[in-house]
């Protein structure tokens, strides 16, 4: 909700409505691309110090995101910007944005072998991760039958 509220999405004329989960960007994340011919020049120790550098902004953007976020929801919720009202999207909704993007994901990456490559390792790291996400969060127990349903769907799409 900060970047919303930041870029002035409250004053969209006719918003009364913040809706949740933002499942787009469930998080804030910082990336570091570096030449890997230039990386492996690096002694072990400065690629150390780089790796520990990295993570540290990482840590402390996302720590700084969660400080801001919580606040700004806060500060909706509280009216400061306007008679908005918290909604979250309907379960179909989000069921079937999971479906096309992931049927978006996989049509990406027809004739893209790159995207493909990286797809195939996080599709297969996901499905791993699904499970334990769901029965992990206690706000998600209820909706355990709706994870597995969804393995399932990931599963009949074969892409490993």
């Amino acid at each position: 909700p900060h970047d919303d509220i930041k870029i002035g999405l409250h004053r969209v004329p006719g918003v009364k409505h913040y809706y949740y989960p933002g499942w787009w960007e469930p998080s804030t994340t910082f990336e570091v691309q570096v030449n890997l011919d230039e990386w492996n020049k690096l002694s072990s120790e400065y690629q150390e110090i780089f790796k520990a550098a990295c993570f540290q902004a990482n840590l402390k953007m996302l720590s700084e995101y969660n400080a801001k976020n919580s606040q700004t929801l806060s500060e909706i919720i509280n009216g400061k910007y306007g008679d908005i009202r918290l909604q979250p999207f309907s379960k179909d909704i989000l069921r079937e944005a999971q479906k096309k993007s992931l049927d978006v994901l996989i049509d990406s990456g027809r004739g893209n072998a790159d995207f493909d490559n990286v797809f195939r390792e996080w599709y297969e790291f996901k499905k791993q991760t699904s499970l334990w996400h769901g029965i992990n969060d206690i706000n998600k127990v209820k909706e355990m039958k709706e994870y597995i349903e969804y393995l399932e769907y990931l599963n009949k799409k074969n892409i490993s």
